[in-house]
């Protein structure tokens, strides 16, 4: 009787206790929504922006050097070695240039005269200085001609890929000769000025297109006239970033010319 009294107070007496919670039943639902969402990862480094993994984690397996991942990797080329021949391109005006070219004169039936050359120009902002030497020989007469010139020009860009140029120059030819007409020391000038437009680009060089209209006006050189208006059409072929072929048609008033060239730019 005591028992059965004392037995259903104590019980009573008791607190309440919470329900027992082990660590199974609290990482486990956590758990397997973890196991069954796809693992997403990104990876970063000198060469690769954006590389994307996705796999199913195995927990057997921590290191997932065999699960069965696919990715999606975008690449960047970092190289900027052909940056001057891309949307923003700039034509050089500092360079060296050899070449050659023959005149047809007019109204002369004796020998062509040949002539080789250097050229050269250095760029100071949109001004450029502008220096040569021409050597030119003639069987007539035995005659030949050192020329030099000197001078300065101008460039300016007007739309993309497309110059404006020109530079007027002092020369002074010493000619030597067997006819004594021809055998003198003279300075002139010329003055030259047209477009330069890279028609074709294309990695690390383009076709470029260029004219110029043409003056030049000095005594004892192989020509007709002593002034001569004229014009000159040219292609270029622009290759490796610095180098570059170029051929040429120029007519001073009727004495025609065809030319050869190589050029380094810088």
């Amino acid at each position: 009787m005591i028992t059965s009294i004392l037995l259903p107070s104590l019980v009573a007496a008791l607190p309440a206790t919470e329900p027992v919670v082990t660590a199974d039943s609290l990482i486990a639902p956590s758990y397997s929504a973890l196991m069954a969402a796809p693992l997403v990862a990104t990876q970063t480094n000198d060469d690769t922006v954006g590389t994307n993994y996705e796999g199913t984690y195995d927990p057997n397996q921590p290191y997932q050097n065999n699960a069965n991942y696919s990715s999606n990797t975008t690449y960047y080329d970092d190289d900027d070695d052909d940056n001057r021949w891309d949307d923003d391109f700039d034509f050089s005006y500092t360079f060296v240039e050899i070449g050659f070219f023959e005149t047809d004169l007019d109204d002369f039936d004796e020998d062509d005269p040949e002539s080789y050359y250097i050229d050269g120009s250095i760029a100071l902002g949109m001004f450029q200085i502008v220096a040569g030497y021409q050597n030119t020989e003639i069987d007539f007469g035995d005659s030949s001609t050192d020329q030099f010139r000197l001078g300065i020009g101008a460039h300016f860009e007007v739309a993309p890929r497309l110059d404006i140029q020109g530079d007027i120059s002092w020369l002074f030819a010493d000619t030597s000769s067997d006819l004594g007409n021809l055998d003198d020391d003279n300075n002139g000038f010329i003055v030259t000025a047209g477009p330069r437009w890279l028609a074709l680009p294309w990695s690390g060089g383009g076709l470029e297109l260029a004219a110029n209209l043409l003056y030049r006006d000095i005594e004892g050189v192989f020509a007709s006239d002593d002034g001569q208006f004229g014009f000159e059409l040219e292609t270029r072929i622009h290759f490796l970033n610095l180098f570059s072929l170029g051929a040429s048609y120029f007519d001073y008033d009727g004495d025609q010319n065809y030319a050869f060239n190589a050029r380094v730019s810088f």
